[in-house]
């Protein structure tokens, strides 16, 4: 609560700084004056123009007279005059050089245009030394007011007394040299005091402000590791210093891993199918208790590995059953097998228990593989069977060809019987009466075979 109001007057400081800031600068731009006009019959004049003007009597700047008869304007240079003019009354025109407030008294018409003040009376004379003096005493103020706020701020930012005061509320004993250091080496002092702050309160006495400030700079989370620190020892769980900072470097997130520890986490895994020896394929879905195992975080597998083990586990289990209705009867053997492997080891996690969530029935893959080898086998005998028709087709037309070269043998045979007879007739081996004889023999011959073809 204390540190919250410190934080909240320093920004009010630092809002005062600019706001002041933003005053002289705008000061800086033009000098305010003020004053009041009146009539010397009739008291304070309202809406009188006055105007600055310069020595070309170029108008700068212009304002009028309130209900009271007063004004205020920013000039832009002390060397111009003002000049007042009003409706029945003569001009009056004033330099204005070191006064801020005037009070002037406008005459009535008729004493001769325009009348310039030179000279100032010893009360208007007293009056512009108690402005100015105030002027000056505040301009005084309002320097002194930004040196303070300034100093203040850049030493409540490199000095943090209000964190160093809660420090020392708390019972943590730290100074503000060392504070001081810390921004220097760029080390935020609210997060290793908070954290020095929760680990006194806890009772652990080995945090040092050196090995936090180590810790920041290696790049490790210090909150995290003494939140971590603060539930293993409310926990009972052994967890050292130095186990949390090399767990919390090596990427793992150490407070993860206490809650973990004392609150097991359940990992489901995908959908692992597996063929039983009968051939009727399973597919089951298993949940895996683990708890973090502190010592073996640093190099040790992480989540995807023990699922890649349970699910290669479950798929040799099921494999080396006898038949799905075993594995369905007793979906727990599955589990009493797998954790007998020991399959937590060299991983970051150990398994407490596999729980078979869900087991379905999946394809016959022993009769899918027979039709697929049947229809291989089918495919084989009919790819055969096509070899032998060719050949017996091939060989069909081999014997079509023979036969039709033995015809051709034959009709060059038959060609040469005239050729023979014609020669017998020539030599006189064949008479006339004996060719008759074979022509009637040839007749007779053809007669039958028409007979035994009708």
């Amino acid at each position: 609560m204390l540190f919250d109001c410190m934080s909240r007057m320093k920004h009010l400081f630092l809002t005062l700084l600019f706001c002041l800031a933003a005053v002289s600068v705008s000061a800086q731009k033009g000098v305010r004056i003020s004053g009041i006009v009146n009539s010397d019959t009739e008291g304070p004049l309202i809406m009188v123009n006055i105007t600055e003007r310069d020595k070309d009597k170029h108008i700068i700047n212009a304002t009028t007279t309130d209900s009271n008869g007063r004004f205020s304007m920013v000039v832009k240079s002390t060397d111009n005059y003002l000049q007042m003019s009003y409706v029945g009354y003569n001009t009056v025109r004033m330099p204005i050089g070191s006064r801020r407030v005037f009070k002037v008294t406008m005459p009535e018409a008729g004493g001769g245009g325009v009348k310039s003040v030179k000279n100032k009376s010893k009360e208007e004379q007293i009056t512009n030394y108690k402005s100015l003096y105030f002027m000056d005493s505040t301009f005084l103020i309002v320097l002194v007011a930004i040196a303070v706020v300034v100093v203040l701020s850049v030493f409540f930012h490199y000095v943090p007394f209000v964190l160093w005061l809660s420090a020392k509320v708390s019972g943590v004993h730290i100074s503000l040299v060392q504070l001081f250091l810390m921004r220097i080496r760029n080390v935020p002092p609210y997060t290793i005091v908070q954290a020095m702050i929760e680990a006194h309160k806890a009772g652990l006495q080995d945090i040092t402000r050196d090995a936090l400030e180590a810790h920041y700079l290696a790049g490790g989370n210090v909150e995290k590791v003494v939140h971590a620190l603060v539930s293993a020892a409310k926990a009972n769980i052994e967890l050292s210093f130095q186990m949390a900072t090399a767990i919390d470097l090596a990427g793992r997130d150490v407070f993860e891993a206490v809650q973990m520890s004392v609150n097991p986490k359940v990992i489901d895994t995908p959908h692992v199918t597996a063929v039983a020896k009968d051939g009727i394929q399973l597919i089951a879905i298993a949940r895996v208790t683990v708890r973090a195992n502190i010592k073996r975080l640093v190099g040790g597998a992480g989540e995807d590995t023990v699922l890649a083990r349970v699910g290669e586990g479950i798929v040799s289990s099921i494999g080396s059953s006898e038949n799905h209705k075993a594995v369905l009867e007793n979906p727990d053997s599955i589990s009493k097998l797998v954790l007998k492997k020991g399959l937590d080891a060299g991983t970051a996690f150990e398994i407490l228990s596999i729980d078979i969530a869900d087991i379905d029935i999946g394809k016959n893959i022993g009769a899918a593989l027979q039709i697929d080898q049947a229809n291989a086998d089918k495919n084989i005998a009919q790819a055969k069977a096509e070899e032998r028709r060719a050949m017996a087709v091939a060989l069909e037309q081999e014997m079509k060809a023979r036969a039709q070269e033995a015809r051709a043998h034959v009709i060059e045979a038959e060609a040469e019987v005239p050729k023979a007879m014609a020669e017998a007739f020539r030599t006189g081996n064949l008479g006339i009466m004996d060719y008759y004889r074979m022509k009637n023999i040839q007749a007779d011959t053809a007669m039958r075979d028409n007979i035994a073809k009708e």
